[in-house]
């Protein structure tokens, strides 16, 4: 039996990391997850272990029915702070 997705919603977090539109005809995740784990050191102040992949869906949860739609997905962890986001990196 196939969960039916939901919405979750958690407190404010601070991440860093890469980010690439995809979608899941056009998949890039392995080459994403490979950029960010190989550049995962450069990031300072860390509060886990832990790694968060995350998808970001302009249209809300009906782009989910359309495997072409865009979405942004990011390879990021979870940080203290903002004050050294590594180059070509995000907050």
């Amino acid at each position: 039996m196939v969960e039916a997705p939901r919405i979750v919603e958690l407190p404010a977090t601070r991440l860093v990391g890469l980010s690439q539109v995809m979608s899941r005809l056009s998949d890039t995740t392995a080459a994403l997850w490979g950029g960010f784990m190989r550049r995962r050191g450069e990031v300072s102040g860390r509060t886990t272990h832990s790694y968060v992949s995350m998808q970001i869906f302009p249209q809300g949860p009906k782009q989910l029915a359309d495997p072409a739609a865009s979405f942004t997905k990011w390879a990021a962890v979870e940080v203290q702070h903002f004050d050294r986001v590594p180059s070509g990196m995000a907050a």
